[in-house]
C-alpha cells in the first residue's frame, strides 16, 4: 500500500489546497529544503516528490510516531513537537504544518520553534480546524462544544486540545516573526457527515490555511 492510499478523504482536500498554494506562489525551487511537520504516513511529502522530483533528498519529515513505510527521497526524524525540535537554526526554506498545532500543549512554543528552524525569508503553510464556521457556531450555541473540539474527544490521546480562533492564531504568528501573506479555507463539510460542498470562507470552510513569510 502506498502512502497516498493511506490518505483520508479530509486530508485529500487539505493537501490539494496546500499544493494549489505551493503552485500559485511558485514556492518550489531547486535545492531548497522543506520540512513536513507531523507528517503522519508521509502522504503530503510523497505528493511533493511526485510533482517535483528534483526535491529528492531535500525534504525532511518529523512526527512523534515512526514512519511505517519508508519514503525514498525524504529524511524522517522522530520527535515530540511539544518540545524542542532537534534541528539547527535557519535550516529550511519552506515548512508545512498540517492539522498539528491544535494537538499541542503550547502553540506559541511550537510556532517559536518553526520560526527558529526556518530561514529568514522562508515560507510557512499551517492549517487548523475552522471553529468560526456556521456548524461550529451552532454546535457551541446548543452544546457549548466546538466542531472538532468535543469535550469527550479532548481527553483522548492525541486529540484536539487547543481550538484556535483566527485572531489568536494571527497574533501568535506575528509574535513569532511571521507576516501573513494569504488566508484561505478548504471547502465546507456538513457537521457529522462526509458530505462536502464547494463553498469556502470563514462561515463555511472546514479548515483554515495560513500562508506566511518569516
Amino acid at each position: 500500500m502506498t502512502h497516498a492510499q493511506r490518505e483520508y478523504r479530509s486530508q485529500k482536500r487539505i493537501h490539494q489546497d496546500i499544493l494549489n498554494l505551493v503552485s500559485c506562489f511558485s514556492l518550489i525551487k531547486k535545492n531548497m529544503k522543506i520540512l513536513d511537520v507531523a507528517c503522519g504516513t508521509g502522504v503530503l511529502t510523497e505528493k511533493l516528490l511526485s510533482i517535483y522530483p528534483y526535491l529528492s533528498h531535500h525534504v525532511y519529515m518529523i512526527d512523534i510516531e515512526e514512519l511505517t513505510v519508508p519514503l525514498d527521497g525524504a529524511y524522517f526524524i522522530r520527535g515530540n513537537l511539544n518540545s524542542t525540535i532537534e534541528l539547527e537554526d535557519n535550516l529550511f526554506d519552506l515548512i508545512i504544518s498540517t492539522e498539528t498545532i491544535e494537538h499541542l500543549y503550547n502553540p506559541h512554543g511550537f510556532l517559536k520553534e518553526l520560526s527558529r528552524v526556518l530561514k529568514q525569508g522562508g515560507r510557512l503553510i499551517i492549517t487548523t480546524p475552522n471553529i468560526h464556521n456556521i456548524f461550529s457556531r451552532a454546535l457551541f450555541l446548543f452544546t457549548g462544544d466546538l466542531q472538532w473540539f468535543r469535550r469527550w474527544s479532548m481527553y483522548q490521546p492525541g486529540g484536539h486540545i487547543w481550538p484556535l480562533y483566527e485572531m489568536t492564531l494571527e497574533l501568535l504568528l506575528k509574535k513569532n516573526k511571521f507576516k501573513i501573506i494569504k488566508k484561505v479555507t478548504t471547502t465546507g463539510r456538513i457537521l457529522g457527515t462526509k458530505i462536502t460542498f464547494p463553498v469556502r470562507g470563514q462561515f463555511w470552510g472546514e479548515i483554515l490555511i495560513y500562508f506566511a513569510e518569516k
